[in-house]
């Protein structure tokens, strides 16, 4: 996403409406997002979202010229549901 873009919840949005989409039309049980370690704007989207970290996966990567650790985050429907309800 441009610079002049980020910042404005566009991602967050996008990530929660498919959720939703996962959750209720699909009817899966679980959801994971993974992230680049070092990538901190990344990272605040599912940790809003009600993700859990559930661990990293070292050099998870490859980069451009490096490896990069990824931290695994998941979902439950049920939790989605206590924290969200049917929005």
């Amino acid at each position: 996403m441009s610079e002049n873009a980020q910042g404005n919840g566009i991602i967050t949005k996008c990530i929660q409406s498919l959720t939703r989409y996962l959750f209720d039309e699909m009817k899966l049980n679980r959801i994971e997002i993974q992230c680049a370690a070092g990538n901190t704007k990344s990272i605040k989207v599912p940790e809003r979202l009600g993700f859990t970290a559930e661990g990293i996966k070292k050099d998870g990567q490859w980069l451009h010229d490096h490896y990069e650790d990824i931290v695994i985050y998941s979902l439950l429907e049920k939790d989605w549901r206590k924290m969200f309800g049917n929005l």
